[in-house]
Formats: C-alpha cells, sequence, structure tokens
C-alpha cells in the first residue's frame, strides 16, 4: 500500500495547468530585461520573436521603475508597460514603482510575430528599468 496518495491508491493521477505542465517539461518562457540610468519618457525594450512552427502564450507581464539617486528613492517611480504582438498593443499597465499581473487569459502570439514588452520612465528624475513577461511555448 503506498501513503502518498490521499486514497492510497497506486493508480491515482495528477491533473496539472498547462503553465505548471510547460515548467516541468522545460517550454516555459520567462522573458525579462533591464535598463540602467533612463531619463522622462525613455523606454526599454524586450523583444522576442516566436519561432516558426511555435506558438507562445503570455501568462503574466510585470513591469517597474527604481530612482538611480538616493535624493530621488522617495519620490514617486511613474512606470507604464505596453505589451505588443506584431505592432498592435495587447495590454498596457502601469504604476507607482511597478505593476505585475497574471492575465487569465493567455495572450497568444503566433509563428514568426515580434512580441516586444515596452516599459516606459516618467518620473522627473533618472530610473532603472525593469520589465518581464512569462509563460509557456508550444509546437504549433
Amino acid at each position: 500500500m503506498t501513503d502518498d496518495r490521499p486514497d492510497y491508491s497506486p493508480t491515482a493521477v495528477d491533473v496539472v495547468l498547462r503553465p505548471e505542465w510547460a515548467a516541468k517539461e522545460g517550454t516555459d518562457k520567462d522573458i525579462r530585461g533591464s535598463a540602467g540610468s533612463t531619463a522622462f519618457a525613455g523606454a526599454l525594450d524586450i523583444d522576442y520573436t516566436v519561432p516558426a512552427g511555435k506558438t507562445v502564450y503570455i501568462t503574466s507581464i510585470s513591469v517597474a521603475a527604481a530612482a538611480i539617486a538616493l535624493a530621488d528613492a522617495g519620490k514617486h517611480q511613474t512606470v507604464r508597460g505596453s505589451l505588443l504582438i506584431a505592432g498592435s498593443e495587447h495590454f498596457e499597465l502601469g504604476g507607482d514603482g511597478g505593476q505585475a499581473l497574471a492575465v487569465s487569459k493567455p495572450i497568444v502570439a503566433l509563428a514568426g510575430e515580434l512580441i516586444r514588452l515596452r516599459v516606459f520612465q516618467y518620473a522627473e528624475h533618472a530610473s532603472a528599468l525593469f520589465g518581464a513577461w512569462n509563460g509557456y511555448e508550444v509546437t504549433a
């Protein structure tokens, strides 16, 4: 008798969500980038082109900004992120210091399409920028 299942069955089956399975199989994607000192209205582009024969499903997006100078650390760190796929904007988020969001319905990018996460800096001082998107890639 096995004791690692609630019903002690040796034939029990686990059900996992697709993102969990992608992490197990190594098809998950964690694409991120950063930029050093960026002036007001400056931007960081994080690009990824979906390989031929693949489809990408984006499940979360995050953006952040941090002051470069200690004197600016207590000020607003206004940041905005825009997710573009093949040139069309699909998602936008922002906040003071950053924002992260897991989407309930994955955002889909097809083979050959450019995924661009653009992070904008709107603080009145130099800031470092950070951005990431996460998801998984499957054979189309």
